[in-house]
């Protein structure tokens, strides 16, 4: 590493974006929570994505804590340990893709089931497999080469394709997404279509996020290569993906409070209300005993003792 280097330009955006990391995996907790809460039954697909990025993003996480904790912990002080890739080929450029990928290939669908139309998801589905796919050769570049300081001018491509093809992809998203939404709105949809316009609207304001967070990260990549500037995006662009996700699943659902009428002293319920199930969680505000809990199922309801 050269001594011109300023430690501050290389080490802040790493340790920012590791901080704001760990705060969205904490969202992402939150919100895992609460869908897997609130809809027991739903769709063995949805689950199966839903923990499949789970599992993506803690491994993410954990990769690129790692990286941290060798160069504020373990190295630190160490000028060398900046220049050594470790493990950030894995966690933001290859893992970092594929979770992004999947968050986009879900928002084609979404798009695919307001237009019932074809021709905009498969483009969203083709530029989203270009950008992984520049993701992974960027990992595989970044494997290769162990140090910063070993990657050449025409090294740096895989990462522009990816990056470029993630913004590519978002904009299309997000582009897509408004017109639908005006469209809809200016048919007259009537209170039977309101649940689509939610959709829709919730659609353009997670993928807009993603589409900003995905072309600032491509500018500082390409205007301040020599700096780590783009890690403070690029560690956490993923969970704005995943957080995507589980934002439009949660949704369907709505939270609300309900009195019990069998406890003793103050108590309430947090009630999760969706299409396909409805709980009641109790959450006591004082010392009591709640007598019953009740689990409402396609209408029919159950109720097992239980003293907490």
């Amino acid at each position: 590493m050269s001594s011109t280097v300023s430690f501050e330009n290389m080490t802040l955006p790493v340790f920012l974006g590791n901080l704001i990391n760990w705060a969205l995996l904490g969202v992402l907790a939150v919100q895992l929570g609460i869908y897997y809460w609130a809809f027991p039954n739903d769709r063995p697909p949805s689950k199966v994505l839903v923990a499949a990025v789970a599992l993506l993003e803690i491994l993410a996480t954990l990769t690129s804590t790692r990286d941290a904790v060798r160069i504020f912990g373990i190295s630190w002080g160490n000028p060398d340990i900046l220049n050594d890739i470790g493990w950030s080929w894995v966690s933001t450029p290859v893992v970092g893709s594929i979770i992004g990928a999947i968050g986009q290939i879900f928002f084609g669908w979404r798009i695919h089931v307001i237009s019932h139309s074809y021709w905009i998801p498969g483009l969203i589905v083709a530029v989203s497999m270009v950008s992984m796919a520049g993701g992974i050769w960027t990992g595989v570049e970044l494997s290769e080469a162990r140090v910063f300081s070993g990657l050449h001018g025409s090294d740096v491509k895989p990462t522009i394709i990816w990056l470029a093809a993630t913004s590519l992809c978002d904009l299309i998203i997000g582009a897509s997404t408004v017109f639908y939404f005006l469209r809809a709105r200016t048919s007259g949809f009537g209170s039977t279509n309101t649940r689509i316009l939610q959709i829709v609207k919730l659609t353009v304001e997670t993928g807009s996020i993603c589409a900003v967070l995905a072309l600032i990260d491509l500018f500082l990549f390409v205007a301040y290569q020599e700096t780590s500037y783009h890690l403070f995006i690029c560690i956490l662009l993923s969970k704005a993906y995943s957080n995507s996700i589980l934002v439009i699943l949660n949704s369907r659902a709505s939270i609300g409070h309900v009195p019990i009428t069998e406890i003793c002293y103050a108590a309430s319920e947090l009630v999760f209300n969706s299409s396909t199930r409805s709980r009641q969680v109790p959450i006591h505000l004082g010392r009591g005993t709640v007598a019953s809990t009740r689990s409402v199922l396609n209408g029919n309801d159950h109720e097992p003792k239980s003293n907490v």
